[in-house]
């Protein structure tokens, strides 16, 4: 937060239950299924949050919480949000997530994803083509 430097938050998620699935029952029919809110992570700073593990198929709302004493009321959920969905597989293939930190920001994102391609194709001792970068984010 701009107005609280150091202020700390707690980030929540709740995600909808999909399509058919069971939900818990409750004790009373005026009473809407119970939503549950998980942590996803504590202590977080500043304005901004990536959740870089969390993969929402069904759509997931985030609420958060100040760490300040005497406060315990989250937030208003936040619009539900869905993931990318990412395209099939072929056969035999398999898809690998990784997170790579670099020194200084670059300037072209083909160059890296290029020599990112040809670093992974030599390790697995495999054909750069068949090694695609689907994403490539400068961190801020």
């Amino acid at each position: 937060s701009h107005c609280r430097r150091g202020m700390t938050w707690i980030v929540q998620y709740q995600q909808s239950p999909a399509p058919n699935s069971p939900v818990e029952m409750v004790d009373s029919l005026d009473e809407a299924p119970r939503q549950h809110w998980r942590v996803l992570v504590r202590g977080v700073e500043g304005s901004e949050f990536e959740a870089p593990r969390l993969r929402c198929l069904s759509p997931c709302s985030f609420r958060l919480i100040p760490v300040l004493a005497g406060w315990e009321a989250p937030s208003r959920p936040s619009t539900p949000q869905t993931s990318a969905v990412l395209p099939k597989l072929a056969p035999g293939s398999v898809r690998l997530e990784a997170r790579v930190v670099r020194e200084e920001p670059f300037a072209h994102e083909t160059s890296v994803a290029l020599a990112f391609e040809e670093d992974i194709a030599n390790a697995l001792s495999i054909a750069q083509e068949r090694i695609g970068v689907r994403e490539l984010r400068q961190s801020a």
